[in-house]
C-alpha cells in the first residue's frame, strides 16, 4: 500500500487485526497493533476492543492487561476507551484484585474508567470479601464525581458494617451524599443496625432522626421499634440484635 501511494489508516489496521484473530495468527495480531504504534498510526477504541476481545477469546487475559498497560506507558490508549470488558472477564475468573490493579494503572495513565466498569470491580471485590480494596476504590470513585447505584452503595456499608466498622461506613455515606447519592431506607437501616450491634447508642439515634425527616420510617410504631433496639444496645464484640430483618 505503500508503495503504491496510499496510507493504511486506523480502519485498515482494524479490519487486519481482526482478521488474524479470526484465523488464529495471535501474535500476528498483536504485532499490526505495535506496528501501528510505530508508524504513528492513532488506536481507536475500536482497535483496542478487538484486542481484548481476541485475546480474551483465546483464554490469554493477562496479556490484554499487559498489552493495554503497554500502551498506557506509551500514552497512545485512546481517549474514551473503556476497560469494562476486560474487568468483566478478569472478576469473572476471580481475578477482581488484579482487575484494580489494572484499573489503577490505567486511571493513573488518564484512562478514567466508566462507572460500570468500576462496579464490576466493586462486586468482583465483594466476593472475595476485600473490604478495604472496595472503600478505597470507592472513595476514589467520589473523588471523581462516580456515585454508585444506592443497590451496589447498601451492599458495601452492609460489608463494612459486618466487620463492625460502622463509623467507616457512616463516614462513606456522608461522603457519598455531598457528590449526590440519592439514600433510601436501606442506606439508614444498616447503619442503624450497625450501631446497634456495635453499642452506638447515640449515632444510631442521629440516624433514626434523620429518617425521620426524610421520610423513611412510616409511623410511629416503627420509629419506637428503632429507638428502643438502640435504648437497650450495649458496646460488646458480639452481635446482640438478631429481631430486625435486614
Amino acid at each position: 500500500m505503500g508503495k503504491a501511494g496510499c496510507e493504511p489508516n486506523v480502519v485498515t489496521f482494524n479490519t487486519l487485526i481482526r482478521g488474524m484473530f479470526r484465523e488464529g495468527r495471535v501474535e500476528d495480531a498483536i504485532g499490526m497493533a505495535r506496528e501501528m504504534v510505530q508508524l504513528r498510526c492513532e488506536l481507536s477504541c475500536v482497535t483496542c476492543e478487538i484486542l481484548v476481545q481476541g485475546l480474551c477469546k483465546e483464554g490469554r487475559v493477562l496479556q490484554a492487561c499487559e498489552l493495554l498497560l503497554e500502551f498506557s506507558e506509551k500514552g497512545v490508549l485512546p481517549e474514551g476507551f473503556d476497560c469494562f470488558a476486560l474487568v468483566e472477564v478478569l472478576c469473572g475468573q476471580g481475578c477482581a484484585v488484579r482487575a484494580l490493579e489494572v484499573v489503577y494503572e490505567l486511571w493513573n495513565g488518564g484512562s478514567v474508567p466508566s462507572l460500570v466498569a468500576c462496579i464490576v470491580v466493586v462486586d468482583g471485590l465483594r466476593g472475595l470479601g476485600k473490604i478495604d480494596e472496595v472503600q478505597r476504590l470507592v472513595k476514589r470513585m467520589l473523588d471523581e464525581g462516580m456515585v454508585l447505584d444506592v443497590v451496589t452503595f447498601n451492599c458495601v456499608l452492609r460489608d463494612i458494617c459486618d466487620a463492625r466498622r460502622t463509623n467507616e461506613a457512616n463516614r462513606l455515606m456522608l461522603v457519598a451524599l455531598s457528590k449526590g447519592l440519592e439514600p433510601d431506607d436501606m442506606t439508614y437501616r444498616t447503619l442503624v443496625i450497625g450501631y446497634m450491634e456495635e453499642g452506638g447508642r447515640e449515632e444510631g439515634e442521629l440516624l433514626v432522626n434523620e429518617m425521620l425527616d426524610r421520610g423513611f420510617i412510616p409511623d410511629l410504631a416503627s420509629y419506637n421499634k428503632l429507638i428502643s433496639g438502640l435504648s437497650n444496645c450495649r458496646r460488646s464484640t458480639s452481635r446482640q440484635v438478631n429481631k430486625f430483618d435486614r
